[in-house]
């Protein structure tokens, strides 16, 4: 708004407007008395040019993203922690006491919930990360290793770990902020569904469809922040979460989204020097980021089974857009034999699924 101002351009401004007769030329007494002013001057434009990002939110807003959704309001959703089942073997009659923490080799520590003592030489707990976030959602075996000596314990393995969240982002909470201001969610609303689901950890967007199983029916579908079907834990948090606001007599069904998975096979030409597997790598980032960008689009939408064909209400993946992605690529000069899902149409997912890549399998002529 104020990018041509500066301090000279607002100096010679009020040296233009001066009625004096008074010499004005550079070094000159009124000269030398203005420039200070033309320089504060400056400076309040700086100020207020600075103060847009407060009214006018987005990603670049800051602290300000939570003060603006604060005054509707509505607060950044704090991260959750990853849990996990562990099974351990020792001695028998030994407890591990509540606490102990068990570490993965990048040294992400989960503590023990509670005592467990060993029936047998075996006994079975459970595991909670130290920290919220989806780092912690790791694999089956990857903790490897208590951090100090258990007295008693021979050896243990851990369960997949989930539901570890992190805290809502900046993008998120801006998105979210928008969707409450131009969709206004009254009571009993499909908006009002979709403010109650996105206030819960773990959901990133939510469709709700009104009468999808008679009179009085709705369901709310889950995805998480990264489009992807919501974890057991979202959907149990956001259950209770919906079910506690939502309007006497309503019979309300909270789902994960299925998952439509998306399988590419194509036989690729490259040009000479290109790595397979710079290219393989590359094409599958820009997939992923192309059904994300789908899902985040289409998915969050409010229907009415009595009134949308929910026949047509799938996500769309182009089959020449997938063609256009992997051509787009560095390195790839052509390519021959493309299917999506084994054929060479578009795929339509199910009204209540996001699209999921599974595998891009790539062959090299």
């Amino acid at each position: 708004m104020f990018d041509s101002e500066t301090p000279m351009t607002i100096l010679q401004r009020m040296v233009s407007d001066l009625d004096t007769g008074l010499i004005s030329n550079e070094g000159s007494f009124i000269r030398d008395v203005l420039a200070p002013s033309a320089l504060e001057i400056y400076r309040g434009y700086m100020g207020m040019r600075a103060m847009e990002p407060m009214f006018y939110i987005d990603e670049t807003s800051g602290p300000y993203i939570d003060k603006a959704a604060a005054a509707f309001g509505l607060t950044r959703k704090p991260g959750t922690r990853a849990t996990c089942t562990i099974t351990m073997t020792g001695t028998a009659g030994v407890v591990i006491p509540a606490g102990t923490v068990f570490v993965t080799e990048d040294g992400l520590g989960f503590a023990l919930d509670a005592d467990a003592a060993m029936t047998g030489s075996e006994v079975t707990g459970s595991l909670t990360a130290a920290a919220c976030g989806v780092r912690y959602n790791v694999a089956a075996g990857e903790i490897t290793r208590p951090r100090s000596r258990v007295a008693g314990l021979s050896a243990f393995s851990n369960g997949p770990a989930s539901g570890g969240t992190d805290d809502e982002s900046d993008r998120a909470l801006v998105a979210r902020y928008y969707r409450y201001l131009q969709a206004p969610a009254t009571s009993g609303n499909g908006y009002y569904y979709q403010l109650l689901a996105l206030e819960v950890s773990g959901v990133g967007a939510a469709r709700v469809v009104a009468l999808w199983d008679g009179p009085g029916t709705v369901a709310v579908i889950l995805a998480d922040e990264d489009l992807q079907p919501a974890d057991a834990q979202a959907v149990t948090d956001a259950t209770a979460h919906v079910a506690a606001g939502a309007p006497i007599g309503a019979e309300v069904t909270v789902r994960a989204a299925s998952a439509c998975e998306i399988h590419v096979a194509a036989t690729l030409t490259l040009t000479p020097g290109a790595e397979t597997s710079a290219v393989q790598s590359e094409i599958e980032a820009a997939i992923s980021d192309y059904l994300r960008e789908l899902a985040a689009e289409s998915f969050p939408a409010v229907l009415n089974a009595n009134l949308d064909d929910l026949s047509q209400a799938g996500i769309t993946v182009s089959y020449n857009r997938i063609a256009a992605l992997i051509l787009s690529c560095a390195g790839v000069r052509d390519y021959t034999a493309l299917t999506l899902n084994g054929s060479t149409v578009s795929v339509v997912t199910d009204y209540d699924a996001v699209p999921v890549l599974e595998e891009v399998t790539l062959t090299w002529s």
